[in-house]
């Protein structure tokens, strides 16, 4: 099958991830809060709640007490989608939207400045930054209503759906993103992390049920590290990635997380995300909960039936109890340390 991301098929092929790899949520503001502080969602979304005043350590406030500038890049309207406040809140300082860009012309009409455009500002900023720096970009092209600059228009291939299109225009600009700064001294000490903030249009069934819909996926590249590569089978979600940063930096502190360190064998693999239900996927099971009624509605070997055509349920309680209580635990952490307003260890 030919794809629309040959250059980030290629990073991949020298990356580490998985083909189990999960957004935590559906929605823009539900990914923020899982990358840069490792906060799943739920019923209710972190980043509109009142509980988004809690004290919080996420993975800039951690690393700036290592030294580290933090920076946070998007290229829409300032304080569009609570992105300023909110990656600010997870110690993200330095951020850059389109007042600090200042070019009213590459506006794309809709939801900011063209990738084309923001990314190669974006290395001109990081080149500009003090090292060691932790930052990140949150790219905006591959949006409804698909539109692409008029340079650009008939370059790429037509795919089944306008997104296809723009999906290859990012891909393009990031590649010359890559291409930009591979040759600045920083390049080699920096890991990168890739991932989408949630999933869009499907046509294959596999991406067309209640877990194929949070199926994203998530990369750590070391361009100096080639023992950082690997493509396995390890359940990942997005808010496994800043422990796994964390790790991976040794950093030496102890902070609180939700997720796992990805690259610790001894950790549970599992994902939990919520779609009118909450679900855990561990192991080969993937199982949906009505957690108010206190009742299993769904539970699929996911090796085995990958489409989740058959539930198990009726004839599984036994071997899905592990779940259960992983997931109940999993919550009521949530839930406890949420209202109480314990999200920093003392």
């Amino acid at each position: 099958i030919k794809g629309y991301t040959p250059f980030l098929d290629s990073l991949i092929s020298e990356s580490y991830t998985s083909e189990l790899t999960f957004a935590t949520g559906k929605k823009s503001i539900d990914a923020i809060p899982s990358i840069l502080a490792s906060i799943p969602t739920g019923k209710m979304h972190f980043a509109l709640s009142k509980y988004c005043a809690n004290n919080i350590n996420g993975i800039g406030t951690l690393l700036k007490k290592q030294g580290y500038n933090t920076s946070f890049f998007h290229g829409a309207a300032n304080g569009s989608m609570g992105f300023q406040s909110i990656s600010k809140l997870f110690g993200m300082d330095d951020y850059h939207g389109m007042n600090e860009y200042d070019n009213d012309e590459d506006f794309d009409g809709t939801w900011g400045i063209w990738d084309s455009k923001f990314l190669p500002y974006y290395a001109q900023q990081l080149n500009k930054t003090q090292q060691p720096f932790c930052s990140g970009i949150f790219t905006l092209s591959s949006h409804h209503p698909y539109k692409l600059p008029d340079s650009y228009r008939g370059k790429f291939r037509k795919g089944k759906h306008e997104i296809h299109e723009c999906v290859q225009y990012t891909d393009l600009a990031l590649k010359r993103f890559f291409d930009t700064i591979s040759n600045e001294e920083w390049f080699n000490n920096t890991l990168f992390i890739i991932t989408a903030d949630h999933t869009n249009h499907a046509f294959m069934p596999l991406y067309r049920n209640n877990m194929g819909i949070f199926r994203v996926p998530i990369v750590f590249y070391d361009p100096s590290n080639p023992s950082l590569k690997s493509f396995n089978k390890d359940i990942i979600q997005q808010i496994d990635i800043m422990p796994s940063v964390l790790s991976y930096l040794n950093y030496p502190d102890d902070y609180m997380a939700f997720g796992n360190n990805i690259f610790d064998q001894d950790q549970d693999k599992f994902a939990i995300n919520y779609h009118n239900n909450f679900q855990i996927i561990m192991d080969s099971i993937f199982m949906i909960m009505d957690v108010d009624n206190d009742k299993v509605v769904g539970t699929y070997n996911f090796i085995q039936d990958p489409l989740l055509k058959r539930n198990r349920f009726t004839d599984s309680s036994l071997y899905i109890k592990g779940h259960k209580e992983k997931l109940m635990s999993f919550i009521q952490q949530y839930n406890n340390r949420m209202i109480l307003n314990q999200l920093i260890l003392e």
